[in-house]
C-alpha cells in the first residue's frame, strides 16, 4: 500500500523482487538507493477502505504492508471500477526507497509499564545498522532502561520525552500536520 498524499488515493502494489542497489543516478540523486520492484495493481480511493485497515497501512509518507487486512485488499481489487495503474506511480509521487539510518519504531498507547522483555523482543528483530525505538506511554521499568543502556541501538520514549520531542518539533510539521494536531501558544504572567 502506498497513500498518494495529492489526491488521497492508495496504490495497491505487489513487490515482485528483491531488495537491490539501484544505479539509476536519480534515484541515487534523491537518496532512494535501495529499491525493490514493485507491480502496480490499482489505485483507489481511500473511502473504500475500513478505518481499522487504513490505521494498519500507516501513514501519508510511507509504504506499507496489507497483511492484517489482506481479505479487504482483495475484495476492493475485484471491484470492477478499481482504477488499473501502469507499472510506475505517478511523476509527482516520487520514487520509492529506503537509506540508512533505518528505524524500527514501536509504540505502545497503554499505561502499563514496559518491562525488559518488551525491550529485548525490540532488539531481537534489528538488523545491523537498523536502531529501535520504543516508545511507551506507560514508562519502563528499571530492567528495560538498564537493557537501553547497554544498547547504542535502542531508544526508549516515555510518555514525558514524547510529548517534549512533539512539542520541540510541531513548527517543523507539515502545515496538513499542523492542522489535524493544532496548538495555540499560550503565555502566563510568571509571578
Amino acid at each position: 500500500m502506498y497513500p498518494i498524499k495529492a489526491s488521497r488515493d492508495l496504490l495497491i502494489g505487489r513487490i515482485t523482487g528483491p531488495y537491490a542497489w539501484s544505479a539509476d543516478s536519480d534515484l541515487r540523486e534523491h537518496d532512494y538507493c535501495n529499491v525493490r520492484e514493485v507491480e502496480w495493481l490499482a489505485r483507489v480511493p481511500r473511502v473504500r477502505f475500513s478505518q481499522a485497515a487504513l490505521r494498519s497501512f500507516g501513514s501519508f509518507s510511507s509504504v506499507s504492508t496489507a497483511d492484517d487486512h489482506l481479505d479487504e485488499v482483495r475484495a476492493v481489487l475485484a471491484e470492477p471500477d478499481a482504477d488499473r495503474v501502469a507499472d510506475v506511480p505517478p511523476e509527482d509521487d516520487g520514487p520509492l526507497g529506503v537509506t540508512p539510518p533505518l528505524l524500527k519504531i514501536q509504540a505502545k498507547s497503554g499505561t502499563s509499564t514496559i518491562g525488559a522483555p518488551a525491550v529485548k523482543q525490540l532488539r531481537g528483530v534489528l538488523n545491523p545498522g537498523e536502531k529501535g525505538v520504543l516508545i511507551g506511554l506507560g514508562g519502563f521499568s528499571s530492567d528495560a532502561k538498564h537493557t537501553e543502556q547497554n544498547d547504542a541501538n535502542l531508544i526508549l520514549i516515555d510518555a514525558d520525552r514524547c510529548m517534549d520531542l512533539f512539542l520541540s518539533s510541531y513548527d517543523r510539521l507539515s502545515a496538513e500536520m499542523r492542522h489535524r494536531l493544532p496548538l495555540q501558544q499560550v503565555y502566563v504572567v510568571a509571578s
